[in-house]
């Protein structure tokens, strides 16, 4: 099927990094991709990355080069320059595949995830390796039982059986440079731009999920995370970057049970997350005080966000 139909994939890099050598890991797997003439174009969004993405492009295969596409803007973090990326996409893309900049794919991972869009899944994702890790995110969240769900025919993909809403609301197991779906059906859904810190990837995957006629997954790891400029993980305890990531893990949760309908059960496992996490924040608030960082203490209390803990 993937031969007759040959839908192509617009891949989204947003690339913000302090080390040389680490956007070209991420080209150099695209380029091994065994299914790289289904790549239409790679699209980078180089978020003012202090090692410009223009200098990774070096000793590229010249099949990749030819597809890539770069565009500089100032820095107003990942999910703006997502939002960037997919309101460049090709008109030849029927779908969006997802590449953070210092993570790597398998040889296989476009060809397994095209193949289950190809035979009728809106959305797909994949089992990955996170930092320093040799068992897959899927193994150790512990919350997907593939057994527990649908082969798709001629494809070694399988159909999500489950609650997908709680499955994200309460434990996301979706890594973002994981994701495949199909754009030209959802070509409207963008990142939320108000998150810099955690949560964005949440509410995109919720909203693409609540429409989707079918979601599928692959079990197998096709993609490794690594180590490169991560906002998410790089925050440090008593830091103000860790008070502004808990502050956006609290609000994201909240807004979850503003807008979307979850057992009772969900609804109080989701509460008393908010409620860790605001605990969270308060105890990182005093060790910054003991630490003197008394200005950023200050800028965290006038944020938004902090009004409501």
């Amino acid at each position: 099927m993937m031969e007759k139909t040959m839908t192509k994939t617009s891949v989204i890099i947003p690339y913000f990094q302090k080390k040389a050598g680490t956007l070209l890991n991420a080209l150099n797997s695209i380029s091994n991709q065994t299914a790289l003439k289904r790549i239409q174009e790679v699209i980078i969004v180089d978020d003012g990355s202090p090692i410009p993405a223009e200098s990774e492009l070096q000793g590229i295969s010249s099949t990749l080069v030819d597809k890539i596409k770069v565009f500089r803007v100032p820095n107003g973090g990942v999910s703006k320059a997502r939002n960037y990326a997919l309101d460049r996409v090709s008109e030849e893309s029927e779908y969006v595949s997802f590449l953070d900049s210092d993570d790597v794919w398998l040889k296989n991972h476009i060809f397994h995830s095209l193949q289950a869009l190809d035979s009728g899944s809106d959305f797909h994702f994949c089992n990955f390796t996170q930092l320093n890790q040799d068992v897959g995110a899927f193994e150790r969240a512990g919350r997907v039982d593939p057994n527990e769900h649908k082969a798709i025919e001629n494809t070694e993909s399988l159909l999500y059986q489950g609650n997908m809403l709680s499955q994200i609301a309460l434990a996301n197991i979706i890594g973002t440079s994981t994701v495949s779906f199909r754009f030209k059906k959802f070509s409207q859904l963008r990142f939320d731009e108000t998150y810099s810190y955690a949560g964005e990837d949440y509410h995109m995957w919720l909203s693409l999920c609540c429409d989707a006629s079918n979601i599928s997954f692959t079990a197998f790891i096709t993609c490794t995370y690594g180590a490169g400029v991560n906002i998410f993980s790089g925050a440090e305890w008593g830091t103000k970057h860790l008070g502004m990531r808990l502050l956006d893990e609290v609000k994201y949760r909240e807004q979850i049970l503003e807008q979307y309908s979850l057992d009772l059960a969900d609804q109080n496992t989701l509460c008393q997350q908010i409620s860790n996490k605001k605990k969270d924040f308060q105890k990182n608030m005093w060790s910054m005080l003991k630490h003197l960082q008394i200005i950023d203490v200050l800028t965290l209390l006038k944020s938004k966000r902090a009004s409501s803990l």
